[in-house]
């Protein structure tokens, strides 16, 4: 996790952190990504992804919002990670960003959580469709929420057909 605190235009602070296992530490100090915080962190991404980014930006300052996004970067060791940016953009009078108070979190164990997640569940959802026997689900209010290519093909109904039936009579 990276916490920054930048003045926008005339840069007169920017404070990096990151959460290790014995507290928060300043990114200088770091082992392995400290590296990472002494360089602009959009040296670490792709050309057309930092394009990606900036354009992100600039939407959100024109629309005088706020910046979320997620990206991926590669360290300096080759190895790549996910990162999820927030950041509170503060506006002057004249509506140009004055002030980028932000957050940037390693998100890298989440987006391979998902990815396993929806490949489980394409593996799933291809076995109930190629199985031989009819798989039916039924919902906890009784109602019918899925009928299988086989169960179709055995019951002749297809899901709309019965979707309004209570399974439970």
């Amino acid at each position: 996790c990276v916490v920054y605190d930048v003045y926008v235009g005339n840069v007169v602070g920017c404070v990096f952190f990151f959460q290790a296992e014995d507290g928060i530490r300043d990114a200088q100090e770091s082992r392995g990504l400290g590296d990472v915080y002494k360089r602009q962190i959009t040296d670490l991404v792709r050309t057309d992804e930092q394009n990606r980014l900036i354009d992100l930006d600039y939407r959100a300052f024109a629309k005088g919002a706020d910046i979320d996004y997620e990206f991926r970067i590669r360290l300096l060791d080759g190895q790549y990670r996910w990162l999820h940016q927030h950041a509170q953009i503060t506006y002057g009078d004249d509506g140009q960003p004055i002030r980028m108070l932000g957050i940037m979190q390693d998100i890298t164990e989440r987006k391979r959580a998902a990815e396993e997640l929806l490949q489980m569940e394409m593996r799933y959802k291809a076995l109930i469709e190629h199985a031989p026997d009819g798989i039916t689900l039924v919902g906890a209010d009784g109602r019918v929420k899925y009928l299988s290519p086989s169960t179709e093909r055995i019951m002749g109904y297809r899901l709309h057909e019965v979707a309004t039936i209570d399974a439970s009579d």
